[in-house]
């Protein structure tokens, strides 16, 4: 596609705090290969996922007992159905997770310039500030208020959704985002 990628695979908790990340592999490789490849897959591969548990993936990675993804094809059955919708409203927290790391950081608003190798320490930083934020913000600005990527899973209306708390930059973004759709903060740093 003329231009580098890494592929990030990432883990989070129902607070959207990313609790596994791994940067080890060029974009070009399968989502599958790339988490055989990562740490946490390796531990869990070593039994150290306690029993009960597992992991909810998306239908590039393989059903197994520690990753439950959904059935694959069109036309399944009503139970399928119904068990494809509710895995996904689990997992969608990680692409809500990765959607307000990429919002919150602006380094992260285009292509990163620097070193290839330096890439996975600065997502690392970024990673750690991301979930400090989340545990700071606690009770003002838990996950159910991050706008548009909640409320339509749940159906709520929008000024239901609207975010409480004040001068952050990451509330002005859900703010501006859940109003028109549009990315006002980016228009507002266009002339840097």
């Amino acid at each position: 596609k003329g231009f580098y990628a890494l592929s990030m695979q990432g883990v989070c908790d129902a607070k959207r705090r990313i609790r596994s990340a791994t940067i080890m592999c060029p974009g070009s490789v399968h989502d599958s290969l790339a988490y055989a490849c990562s740490t946490l897959a390796f531990l869990i591969r070593e039994g150290n996922l306690p029993q009960g548990l597992f992991l909810n993936g998306d239908d590039a990675y393989a059903c197994d007992e520690q990753m439950v993804t959904p059935y694959p094809g069109r036309g399944l059955s009503v139970e399928k159905d119904s068990f494809n919708f509710y895995q996904s409203r689990v997992r969608i927290n990680i692409e809500c997770a990765f959607g307000m790391l990429h919002a919150r950081w602006g380094i992260l608003w285009k292509p990163i310039r620097i070193r290839l190798d330096r890439i996975p320490t600065l997502i690392g930083a970024l990673v750690v500030l991301h979930n400090m934020c989340i545990d700071d913000q606690g009770s003002q600005h838990s996950p159910s208020m991050d706008g548009a990527c909640f409320s339509s899973l749940a159906g709520e209306d929008d000024a239901a959704m609207a975010p409480t708390s004040q001068g952050s930059v990451y509330s002005d973004y859900v703010e501006a985002a859940a109003v028109s759709g549009a990315r006002r903060d980016l228009e507002r740093f266009t002339q840097r």
